[in-house]
């Protein structure tokens, strides 16, 4: 395991390298460059040009790469072009409320996603079985945007049970970031619940896309280990139907389901983006977005490489639980 483990984090080097590679050439594909889109289009030539070479972005591009890279190994992400801020301190205010929206959209797809693939399994052909895959189907095929719209109009304007967007108010003690956390550690829980109501609607529509993907996956998996030999050997015991899914079914049809909620992972971050911008959540996807548009070369770098690093890391997490819900697979 040990051997295993150095082996994979040694080659997070290559991949991330390669991603900045990629995203560093691409987004200098974007036309236009940072020192128009900061002096504006009525800025002259040669203003454009000295502002250009002031930020370096007049140097060959291998040049610039090595540069950039030369300030990552230290630790220095930059600063960003247009705000002068530093990108880390950017994102000490803007991960957490990434993570806290990623993670409880995470939850909410793996809860909702398992219990409703086992339920489909177990009426296999039924109008259960058929709803439930229907209903996946469609928050596949549901874009993002355009959920988050609908559900703002539902619950926000019309019903007025749910706010609308942004985050809510930060505790006055901020000791992680994530807000319910903070909350729970002050033993405060009207703001927990508050933090709660401004998460739902922005946590479930982010969670729309992985909770439909692993509900079929987990019906995938479920039908093909109560197949198995062993499964009707345990019923043949006089196992009760609650027993036999709790200890023999669920446990060895979760590798595949734990493999799709790690590629999942991905999906939160990108769709992020997306849902982030429709409800005002300060996150990582709008501060990327804005920086886009902004052509912030250094802030989209870091931004992915951050994403990147969380993303390899999640899928390191998953592989290593393997042996846990499986003994027979060993990392030799």
């Amino acid at each position: 395991m040990g051997r295993y483990l150095a082996r994979r984090l040694l080659l997070l080097v290559p991949t991330l390298l390669g991603v900045s590679v990629i995203v560093f050439l691409f987004i200098r594909l974007i036309p236009g460059d940072p020192a128009t889109a900061i002096l504006r289009e009525s800025a002259t030539a040669a203003q454009v040009a000295e502002l250009n070479a002031k930020l370096g972005f007049d140097r060959p591009l291998p040049v610039q790469y090595l540069e950039y890279m030369g300030r990552i190994v230290r630790g220095d992400l930059g600063e960003s072009f247009h705000t002068r801020l530093t990108v880390v301190d950017q994102l000490k205010q803007k991960l957490p409320a990434t993570m806290e929206l990623a993670l409880s959209a995470m939850i909410i797809a793996t809860v909702a996603g398992v219990l409703l693939g086992i339920l489909a399994a177990m009426r296999r052909g039924s109008i259960l079985d058929y709803g439930t895959m229907t209903l996946a189907l469609v928050g596949v095929s549901m874009p993002i945007f355009w959920l988050g719209l609908m559900l703002i109009y539902a619950f926000a304007v019309n019903l007025h049970w749910l706010p609308p967007s942004t985050r809510g108010e930060p505790p006055e003690l901020v000791r992680t970031g994530l807000y319910t956390l903070d909350y729970l550690a002050a033993l405060d829980a009207n703001g927990f619940l508050d933090t709660l109501r401004h998460l739902a609607l922005p946590g479930f529509v982010l969670a729309t896309v992985p909770l439909a993907v692993i509900a079929r996956q987990t019906r995938s998996a479920m039908l093909e280990v109560l197949g198995q030999d062993f499964v009707r050997t345990a019923r043949s015991k006089g196992l009760r139907q609650q027993t036999v899914i709790a200890r023999h079914v669920l446990k060895n049809a979760m590798l595949p389901v734990i493999t799709v909620v790690g590629l999942q992972t991905g999906a939160l971050l990108s769709g992020a983006v997306l849902t982030e911008t429709v409800f005002s959540w300060p996150g990582m996807g709008t501060y990327v977005l804005e920086a886009i548009l902004a052509r912030d070369y250094t802030v989209v770098q870091s931004v992915v490489l951050v994403f990147a690093f969380i993303f390899v890391m999640v899928n390191l997490i998953v592989d290593l639980s393997y042996a846990w819900l499986d003994p027979r697979i060993k990392y030799a």
